[in-house]
């Protein structure tokens, strides 16, 4: 573990810090395990985020560039889904 961004006495909001783990096992352990915890007062304002390439990034940037596109054409109840870790468009009926 490390913390990200340099040390700031003034700052509001804390540093994020980064967690590298090896085994592939662990991780599938930990992420729901730390999803669990969100119902504890003390970890609310936690998040887990995975890191994402260059690539998944603009491919990220351009299915929401996609998504603003069809709502400004008058296009409702759509939402960015992420299936099997692939961003796409889908309506609310399709969530269930």
């Amino acid at each position: 573990m490390i913390r990200l961004g340099k040390r700031n006495t003034e700052a509001i909001r804390p540093r994020p810090i980064k967690v590298t783990i090896n085994d592939e096992n662990d991780l599938m352990y930990f992420i729901p395990e730390a999803k669990k915890r969100k119902d504890v007062e003390y970890y609310q304002n936690c998040s887990i985020v995975s890191d994402k390439t260059p690539q998944q990034l603009a491919y990220y940037k351009e299915v929401k560039q996609q998504l603003k596109t069809r709502m400004d054409n008058g296009e409702t109840n759509l939402r960015i889904r992420h299936i099997n870790d692939v961003p796409k468009i889908v309506s609310f009926r399709e969530l269930k």
